[in-house]
Formats: structure tokens, sequence, C-alpha cells
């Protein structure tokens, strides 16, 4: 798994498999050099969920915040 260079935040695609299927969603998370990290109150890696591809927020918004085509 590809992980950031730089410590920003990133908008990651998360992937969740269970007994009902796969679930997918968007949620900003970082990498703080070991592993992927919510933020605050978020349970987000508790359940095994994965990373499946992401891009720092940087690059999803441009200066007047409109968003980039991911």
């Amino acid at each position: 798994e590809k992980t950031p260079k730089e410590l920003y935040p990133v908008l990651a695609k998360i992937e969740h498999i269970n007994d009902l299927g796969k679930s997918l969603w968007y949620e900003v998370v970082y990498f703080n050099g070991d592993k992927w990290e919510s933020y605050s109150h978020s349970k987000t890696f508790d359940d095994g969920e994965k990373i499946i591809n992401w891009k720092y927020c940087k690059d999803v918004f441009n200066d007047k915040g409109k968003p980039i085509k991911l």
C-alpha cells in the first residue's frame, strides 16, 4: 500500500467488508508515519477498514474552494 510521504491530511477512499457486503466511503484522514489515523470521534479504523485510494486534500480543492476532479 502506497502511503503519503508528507504528513498532510488526505481524502481517502475507505473500504470495509463484513457479513453484509462491502461498504465504500470517502473521509479526511492522515498518515502519522506508521499507520492511518482518523480525526476526533471517528472510529474509522476500529473494524479493519482499509484505504484503497487517496489524494492530498490540498490537491483535491483549488485555492477558490472549488473541487478538482478526482
